[in-house]
């Protein structure tokens, strides 16, 4: 009798921690919006992860679990308690994610990453871990998922205006020495002819550019 009692509790053990876990994955699910991102060097790539819960409010919190060396990486927000999603219709001006012929409205988390300036180019993996739930008010599940993310850097290119600011700066400057030169020498008509021509040159290259 102690035996068939003691095998009448494993059985019904099973069943509890079996159903548990597939409700709750039910009831609060994730979605990663976007899972790749191409960045120029010193610039920053922005990820989403879409959040929603159809049960009861839960505590939500975000970790970094592996970020590259000198990488910058912000979550916004890291810490936050999931209300029950609202089912559309009616509708705002939130996004929504079709669930088993349902709309649900989602609730975003960005990932802000931000290579430095000087990184190598080339592929980089960013995770980030979520935790959902809380273990201390009877008996809970925490539910826990890692995110993987891959960033590409590419080469940063000098803006072509500065290009152009700068060789016309260095057109001024040597024409200006040249000014000067003839000043100094007191020749009033090079110092006219030379002051039309810087005029001449700085107007054909703001024409051509």
């Amino acid at each position: 009798m102690l035996k068939k009692i003691k095998l009448n509790f494993l059985i019904l053990l099973v069943i509890f921690l079996f159903f548990i876990p597939k409700v709750g994955a039910i009831n609060f699910g994730t979605v990663q919006k976007n899972r790749y991102a191409e960045v120029k060097q010193g610039e920053t790539a922005e990820f989403i992860i879409l959040f929603w819960n159809l049960d009861e409010p839960l505590p939500v919190k975000l970790k970094v679990r592996s970020v590259p060396e000198n990488f910058s990486i912000i979550i916004r927000p890291e810490e936050f308690i999931l209300n029950k999603s609202e089912i559309g219709p009616p509708y705002d001006e939130s996004e929504y994610l079709n669930l088993g012929g349902m709309d649900v409205k989602v609730f975003p988390v960005k990932i802000l990453v931000k290579p430095p300036l000087e990184t190598n180019l080339g592929k980089y993996e960013v995770l980030v871990t979520v935790f959902a739930g809380t273990p201390t008010h009877g008996i809970s599940i925490l539910q826990e998922k890692t995110f993987k993310f891959t960033l590409n850097t590419t080469k940063i290119e000098k803006p072509p205006s500065t290009l152009l600011t700068t060789g016309i700066q260095d057109t001024i400057n040597k024409l200006t020495g040249m000014v000067a030169a003839i000043t100094k020498e007191g020749n009033v008509l090079w110092l006219f002819i030379s002051t039309m021509a810087i005029i001449g040159i700085i107007w054909l290259i703001k024409r051509r550019f």
